[in-house]
C-alpha cells in the first residue's frame, strides 16, 4: 500500500503555468491617445455630413427658383394667349354688328323674304363666329400645330356662307323681276280690257240718235280724255315700278357688295392680326425656349459639378469610415488580447493556488480567466481538475464537456472526463473518453492503463490485458501497466489490482 501511494505521487502530473508575453509600458499612453483620434474623426465625419447637406440645399433651391420660373412663364403665355382671343372676339362682334345692319336694309326693302334672309345669315354668322372660336381655343392648346389648317377651313366656310347669301339675294332679285312682269302682264291685261270696253262703248254711242250727237260727241271727248288720263297712270305706274325696282335692286347690290367689302377688310385684319400674335407668340416661345435651355444647361452643368463634389465628399467619407471601421477592429483586437492576457495571467494564478491545495481559490481564478475570454478551453479544462479534486463531479463534468466543445482537438479534456466518468462509476462512458483521448494522440500509454482500469471494472479482463499490452508498447517504462499484468499473470484479485493511482488521476493542461 506505501508503494502504491509512492507510485501516486511520484507520477503525479505537474501543472505548467506559460507567462505570458511581457507587457510594453508605453501602451498606457498608446490607448490615451486613441479616444483623441476617433473624437478627431468624428469631428471630420460631422463636417463631411454639414457639406453634404449644404450640397442638398443649394439643388432644392435652385429647382425652386427654376420651377417659379417655368411658372411665370406659363402665366405670360396664357395672358398673351386670352388677349389675342379677346381681340379676335371684338372683331367678330364688329363683323355682326354690320351684317345686322344689312339684314336692316334687306328687311326695308321686302319684309317676308328678307327676314328669312337675315335669319339665315344670323345662323351663319353664329356658326362662323362658334368655328371660330373653336379654332382659336385649338389654337391656344396646340400652339403651333393645325392652326394654318384650322384658319383655312374657318376661312372656306365664311366664303361659303357669303357665297350662299348672294345666291339668296340673287333668288330674291328675281322674285322681284317676276313680280314686276307679273304687274306689267296685269296692266297690259287692264289696257286690253279698256279698249274693249271703250270700243263697246262707242259703238252704243254710235247706235245713239242724231238728237243726242252732240252730247255724244261730248261723251266721246271726255272718254277719249279718260282714256288719255288712265293710259298715262297706267304708264307712269309702270315707270314708277320699273324705277322703284331697278333702284331697290341697285341699292340690294350695293350693300351686299359694301357688306363684303367691309367683311372682307375685317376677315384681313382679323386674319393679320392673328398671324401677328402667332408670330409673336411663336418669338416669345422660342425665345422662351432658349432662355430655360441655357438655364437647363447652367443647372446641368451646377449639378455635374455638385455631382463630383458630393462623390469626392462621399469617396473622402467612405474612406473615413473605413478609417474608423479599421481603428475600431484594431482596438477590438487590442481588447480582445487584452483580455486574453489578463485571462492567462488569472489562469496562471489558478494554477498556483492549484498547487498550493487551494482549489477553491483556484476555481475562482478560473472562473474569472473564462469571464475575460470565454474561449480559452485550457482554463475550463483547469476548472474541472479544481474541481475534481473538491469532489464536486458534476460541475467537473460540465467543465470538461465546455473545454471539449470549444476546442476538440484538446485530447487531455476527453481524458479528465473519463476519469470523473470512472469516479462516478460510469464505466461506459468512461471507456468512450479514453478511446477518444487516445484517437487524439494525447498520452497514449497513460490512456490505455486508464482504459484498461475500466475494463477490468466491467469484468472484461481480456480486453483489460489487452488495454494494458498496448499501454506497454506505447511506453515500456510505464511502470504501472507492467504492474497490473503481472498482478493478472499472478492471480490478484480484480479489486486489489485496481486502485486510485496517478494514471487514474485527470491529466493537468493548462496554458
Amino acid at each position: 500500500m506505501n508503494d502504491e501511494i509512492r507510485d501516486r505521487d511520484e507520477n503525479r502530473t505537474e501543472v505548467l503555468s506559460h507567462p505570458g508575453p511581457e507587457v510594453d509600458r508605453d501602451e498606457g499612453s498608446s490607448n490615451d491617445a486613441i479616444p483623441l483620434v476617433m473624437g478627431a474623426m468624428e469631428r471630420l465625419a460631422s463636417a463631411t455630413d454639414q457639406a453634404n447637406d449644404q450640397v442638398r440645399q443649394q439643388l432644392t433651391d435652385l429647382r425652386k427658383e427654376m420651377r417659379r420660373e417655368l411658372e411665370d412663364s406659363q402665366r405670360r403665355m396664357q395672358r398673351i394667349q386670352e388677349d389675342g382671343l379677346n381681340e379676335i372676339r371684338d372683331a367678330a362682334g364688329g363683323a355682326t354688328q354690320l351684317l345686322e345692319q344689312t339684314s336692316e336694309e334687306f328687311s326695308q326693302a321686302g319684309k317676308g323674304r328678307d327676314q328669312a334672309i337675315r335669319t339665315a345669315m344670323a345662323e351663319g354668322l353664329d356658326n362662323v363666329i362658334e368655328q371660330l372660336d373653336k379654332t382659336l381655343q385649338s389654337h391656344t392648346n396646340k400652339l403651333q400645330s393645325q392652326f394654318d389648317d384650322r384658319l383655312q377651313d374657318g376661312l372656306k366656310d365664311l366664303r361659303d356662307q357669303m357665297e350662299q347669301l348672294g345666291k339668296d339675294v340673287t333668288k330674291a332679285t328675281r322674285e322681284s323681276q317676276s313680280t314686276l312682269d307679273k304687274v306689267d302682264s296685269t296692266l297690259a291685261d287692264i289696257r286690253q280690257d279698256l279698249d274693249k270696253k271703250t270700243s263697246a262703248l262707242e259703238k252704243k254711242l254710235g247706235d245713239l240718235s242724231s238728237d243726242n250727237q252732240s252730247a255724244s260727241e261730248a261723251i266721246k271727248q271726255e272718254l277719249a280724255e279718260t282714256r288719255s288720263d288712265v293710259k298715262r297712270e297706267l304708264e307712269s305706274a309702270k315707270d314708277a315700278s320699273h324705277k322703284a325696282n331697278d333702284s331697290q335692286q341697285t341699292q340690294l347690290r350695293e350693300n351686299l357688295e359694301s357688306a363684303r367689302s367691309q367683311w372682307d377688310e375685317q376677315w384681313n385684319s382679323l386674319r393679320s392680326h392673328v398671324d401677328e400674335q402667332q408670330s409673336q407668340l411663336e418669338g416669345s416661345l422660342s425665345q422662351w425656349r432658349d432662355e430655360q435651355g441655357r438655364r437647363v444647361d447652367a443647372l446641368e452643368e451646377e449639378g455635374r459639378r455638385l455631382g463630383e463634389l458630393s462623390q469626392r465628399l462621399e469617396t473622402n467619407h467612405t474612406e473615413m469610415m473605413g478609417f474608423f471601421d479599421e481603428e475600431r477592429s484594431r482596438a477590438k483586437e487590442r481588447e480582445i488580447e487584452a483580455n486574453r492576457e489578463e485571462a492567462r495571467r488569472l489562469n496562471n494564478a489558478g494554477v498556483s493556488r492549484y498547487h498550493s491545495g487551494d482549489f477553491e481559490q483556484a476555481v475562482n481564478m478560473f472562473e474569472k480567466a473564462v469571464g475575460k475570454d470565454p474561449r480559452f478551453a485550457e482554463a475550463f479544462n483547469n476548472m474541472g481538475l479544481a474541481l475534481t479534486e473538491m469532489d464536486r463531479h458534476e460541475d467537473a463534468t460540465v467543465a470538461f464537456e465546455t473545454a471539449i466543445e470549444i476546442k476538440p482537438e484538446l485530447g487531455p479534456g476527453y481524458n479528465n472526463l473519463g476519469y470523473v466518468l470512472f469516479k462516478q462509476q460510469n464505466y461506459e462512458a468512461a471507456i468512450e473518453m479514453y478511446k477518444e483521448a487516445i484517437g487524439h494522440s494525447h498520452d497514449t500509454s497513460a490512456a490505455y492503463t486508464n482504459l484498461g482500469n475500466a475494463y477490468q471494472q466491467l469484468a472484461k479482463t481480456d480486453q483489460a490485458v489487452e488495454s494494458w499490452k498496448k499501454a506497454l508498447q506505447a511506453d515500456p517504462t510505464n511502470e504501472r501497466a507492467a504492474r497490473y499484468l503481472e498482478r493478472h499473470t499472478a492471480g490478484v484479485a480484480s479489486d486489489d489490482m485496481v486502485v486510485q493511482s496517478a494514471d487514474d488521476r485527470p491529466d493537468e493542461v493548462l496554458d
